[in-house]
């Protein structure tokens, strides 16, 4: 005979349970790929058109002049990640032999700051989002293997209920075209997986685990300032030889020539470029005008590449860029309530960062996996 179930592990029939997992980013697609092996159904909602969350990608068309009709891709999301700790190593050796992401050792410009450390510096290739594609499997990629995971792009999740035995998890679609109504959606699981950004995770928390709203609401998430831009019909005598400035003063602390990036390809006479501002800069200037800000940027990038063509010029504010590390610790590495079936992730929880990101993602999904584990 079967013993009873602990108090603080919720009733599931013996084998895999249905999990809802909420946000296509890093944490998310990794935790819904080690659910799926396992043999759980897994639904992912994203409210974007595409995976990935701040590991992005911009793509906009452009008259170049040496073509009318250019394609151009700005990795604005994270510049470069690291991995420090072994599994997560593993990890990024595994991805690498896809394809999905690269080593990036690009030539320093002359006077910028110098890591003290020498570990390697890794992008996803061919643009951001491609490990987390390469994770959902045929959901995102049809050209990666692995399956079981229902993705749900330009689905926005606006509110969680707790009913029968079930998270039911209420939003609206986002995919119309512009004004256009935005139909409700519905979908219910035993076992629910929020990764969004703190932000957004306590607004869902809240009316269910007010202490761990808080404690999200708690967590210092810092902005960044982004500048996008192309110079177009450029003299290649005049175009900086390095793919990587890393400013020591003024507002920006990274500046990246995109073609310098692992399996980017050079545009037709012409070069992009991205630029972060600091933290410390983004922050003083987190409500300004963006046209404001794009020229005081622009001023500060070319004070790096010399004076260029600019084409096309864009910024970008990430309100919710980056997390302090020494705020990103909670033990565990996620928060989990096993009477319920419902967990958080994300880097604001797993240490900071793409790689706590992932490390979040893994150990909440292996906390839900034990759930539907053998009892009694």
């Amino acid at each position: 005979m079967s013993s009873p179930l602990p108090p603080d592990r919720v009733a599931l029939p013996a084998g895999p349970s249905p999990v809802l997992v909420i946000g296509g980013g890093l944490a998310g697609c990794a935790a819904a790929r080690a659910l799926a092996d396992a043999g759980h159904p897994v639904t992912l909602l994203e409210k974007s058109r595409g995976l990935g969350g701040r590991m992005a990608t911009r793509r906009v068309t452009l008259p170049l002049a040496a073509a009318p009709a250019a394609e151009v891709h700005f990795a604005h999301g994270p510049p470069a990640f690291t991995a420090r700790g072994r599994a997560f190593e593993l990890a990024v050796q595994a991805m690498a032999a896809r394809g999905a992401v690269a080593p990036w050792t690009p030539p320093l410009a002359e006077g910028s700051y110098r890591d003290l450390d020498t570990v390697t510096r890794w992008v996803a290739t061919p643009d951001l989002p491609a490990w987390c594609r390469a994770l959902a499997g045929p959901a995102a990629d049809p050209a990666s293997p692995g399956g079981d995971i229902t993705l749900r792009a330009q689905h926005r999740v606006d509110r969680l209920e707790r009913r029968d035995a079930q998270w039911h998890v209420h939003g609206v679609r986002v995919d119309g075209p512009p004004g256009a109504a935005e139909p409700p959606f519905d979908c219910a699981a035993p076992l629910l997986l929020v990764t969004a950004p703190a932000p957004q995770s306590a607004t869902l928390l809240a009316p269910h685990r007010p202490e761990w709203a808080a404690r999200a609401r708690s967590v210092p998430m810092q902005p960044t300032w982004t500048l996008m831009a192309v110079a177009d019909g450029i003299d290649p005598d005049r175009l900086p030889p390095w793919g990587l400035a890393r400013p020591p003063r003024g507002p920006l602390a990274w500046v990246l020539r995109q073609d310098s990036r692992p399996g980017r390809s050079p545009l037709p006479g012409a070069v992009a470029f991205v630029a972060h501002a600091s933290v410390d800069w983004s922050i003083t200037h987190l409500e300004a005008e963006p046209e404001r800000l794009q020229a005081m940027l622009l001023e500060a990038l070319s004070a790096w590449t010399g004076p260029q063509p600019w084409r096309h010029v864009m910024v970008h504010r990430w309100r919710y860029a980056t997390v302090e590390r020494a705020a990103a610790q909670q033990p565990g590495l996620g928060l989990f309530d096993g009477a319920t079936g419902l967990a958080v992730a994300g880097d604001w929880l797993g240490g900071g960062g793409v790689e706590g990101a992932w490390l979040s993602g893994r150990a909440m999904a292996a906390a839900l996996r034990d759930l539907s584990g053998p009892r009694g």
